[in-house]
């Protein structure tokens, strides 16, 4: 009966929420690495 009534329960673990985070904040370091490479090459292309 436990179970049942921890199953029903609504929200999110603390363990689902890091995963959530964790996976955003990768997302964002990747993202952020190709907008610095872009902004590299972009400044090369305007001096040439």
């Amino acid at each position: 009966m436990t179970r049942r009534l921890r199953a029903s329960k609504k929200g999110f673990t603390l363990i689902e929420l890091l995963v959530v985070i964790s996976i955003i904040a990768l997302i964002t370091s990747i993202v952020l690495a190709f907008l610095q490479e872009a902004r590299m090459q972009a400044r090369e292309t305007a001096f040439v």
